[in-house]
């Protein structure tokens, strides 16, 4: 659940952001995801015969142990809780709800990617990214990395817009793609 606030006293912006995670949707991406990659690997199976049935099995397992192996990372040590305040970015992360606070000075850039159906936000905190236009971007030093998997997307897309705004008042270069 994504709570905005806006009070614009003279030209003094002031705006809060919430979003929170469920382990349900992220559940759910997981679910759909293994799901595609075994119709995937079947499709392999059945149109080409060197493949035999081990691969449709061992092929299937990888990706559930994958999948699963994601949802506990993403239980034990991912970003639950992120808040866009004046002051900066609260994050609350893991199943211990380790809560850290980042002042704007401390953000170096903010990075959103809109890739099909998964939307993906770093927070740079230390070094701004590396990019090769057209090829690759690096991200190097400590960041917060969100992804989309376990929030609304329109609450996701609103959470980037605050910061959009937040970054533009404290001149923090803020990149969006997609």
């Amino acid at each position: 659940m994504i709570q905005s606030d806006e009070i614009n006293t003279t030209n003094d912006f002031k705006e809060r952001a919430v979003i929170k995670g469920t382990m349900g949707s992220f559940v759910l991406v997981n679910v759909f995801a293994v799901s595609l990659g075994i119709i995937i690997l079947f499709l392999i199976y059945r149109l080409d015969s060197h493949y035999g049935s081990g691969f449709l099995i061992v092929g299937s397992i990888i990706l559930a142990v994958w999948m699963a192996a994601d949802a506990i990372i993403w239980r034990v040590r991912g970003v639950h809780e992120l808040e866009v305040a004046a002051g900066g970015i609260r994050v609350v992360r893991g199943i211990r709800k380790n809560e850290s606070f980042h002042p704007f000075s401390e953000i170096s850039a903010v990075d959103f990617r809109n890739k099909s159906s998964r939307r993906i936000l770093n927070i740079m905190l230390e070094k701004k990214p590396v990019r090769v236009p057209g090829v690759i971007t690096l991200f190097q030093g400590r960041r917060i990395y969100l992804t989309s998997d376990a929030y609304d997307d329109q609450e996701f897309d609103m959470l980037a817009g605050v910061l959009e705004q937040y970054c533009s008042r404290k001149n923090i270069e803020f990149k969006k793609d997609g």
